[in-house]
């Protein structure tokens, strides 16, 4: 992808100064795509993830497979998607993408060594690694909110999650189901904790297809 702008590579290269070395042993590179419709011809393991929607998938981790190295590709369109414009600049871009990054690097650990904490650890639901790649990430950005940028960062990253929250209470007031969903979303991929928006994001989609259904609209 080269209309990624430089801005972001500068990010992207931050966030992983924010991970052991150790970890990336393996990983061969970071590749950028637009969503991941723009993936091309892989095994079916891989390829299934396109049954997804494209908003949904921000980043996915592919595992060495015969001569293709182990990499990272991140979709830079779903990625930025609840990001305002105006505030697109570091630190807030680093700190927003690292959760996303070391997510995959996770997974990366779970591939290569068989775990990430510790060796005891039982792999065979898929919710399980999740989790585990999420506890991953979030020591990553509690490391990097030993700096004060970072924690600024992070709290505007919070208000900005705030204010889509309350758009999305005044849209499903007004009985506009999809752009409350639309906004419940995007405030909790700003704020991965606030797991309210995420309820009511699937509340008020299941809301619209209702009320789809009701007025025949497919």
């Amino acid at each position: 992808m080269e209309d990624v702008p430089s801005a972001t590579r500068r990010a992207l290269t931050a966030c992983f100064r924010w991970i052991p070395e150790l970890d990336l042993s393996g990983l061969d590179h970071v590749r950028l795509l637009s969503t991941i419709n723009d993936l091309p011809s892989e095994p079916d393991w891989w390829t299934k993830m396109c049954d997804k929607d494209a908003s949904w998938v921000k980043a996915v981790y592919r595992r060495k497979f015969e001569n293709s190295p182990a990499c990272i590709i991140l979709f830079i369109d779903a990625i930025y998607l609840p990001l305002e414009t105006f505030i697109r600049f570091r630190p807030i871009t680093t700190l927003f993408l690292s959760r996303i990054v070391a997510h995959e690097v996770g997974h990366h650990l779970i591939a290569t060594r068989g775990f990430i904490f510790s060796s005891d650890e039982k792999y065979g639901a898929d919710d399980y690694e999740e989790e585990m790649a999420n506890r991953y990430a979030f020591q990553v950005i509690q490391r990097m909110k030993s700096k004060w940028y970072y924690r600024v960062a992070d709290r505007v990253l919070k208000f900005f999650s705030q204010v889509h929250f309350e758009e999305g209470r005044q849209n499903w007031r007004q009985k506009h189901y999809e752009a409350a969903a639309a906004c419940w979303y995007k405030a909790w991929l700003l704020n991965v904790d606030d797991t309210k928006a995420g309820d009511l994001y699937w509340e008020a989609k299941s809301r619209k297809k209702e009320t789809s259904d009701k007025n025949g609209v497919t």
